[in-house]
């Protein structure tokens, strides 16, 4: 039996009028309002350390992260909110970004070992 792979173009055909209804909106809805302080020491001296696009599953969107000057914690600055979690990381883990994914842990585990 042929059967169609979760990436494949049947797959993507049948998920894009979901995406572009998600999309409607623009992708500002997906992020909290910005924090003026670090979330861990409450310090004000953000700096901003990174701005890129989705380099994962490129999807639309920007990602910014900020550097506390105080205590040198860096944190994704605004942060997705609950729709922008479930937009972004929708099929990741599986369906269309299951081999992806699979792929990327299996070669980050080269520190691991085998027990015994």
């Amino acid at each position: 039996m042929n059967s169609v792979s979760p990436a494949g173009p049947d797959a993507v055909a049948t998920l894009r009028p979901q995406y572009l209804a998600d999309l409607a909106g623009g992708t500002d809805r997906f992020l909290e309002p910005r924090r003026t302080e670090c979330p861990w020491c409450g310090g004000a001296r953000l700096k901003q350390r990174l701005k890129t696009p989705d380099l994962v599953q490129h999807k639309p969107g920007t990602f910014v992260l900020d550097e506390c000057q105080d205590c040198h914690h860096t944190f994704q600055n605004p942060r997705l909110n609950s729709e922008g979690l479930d937009f972004y990381y929708r099929d990741l883990y599986d369906g269309l970004g299951e081999e992806r994914m699979a792929a990327t842990f299996e070669a980050n585990n080269g520190g691991l070992r085998e027990p015994g």
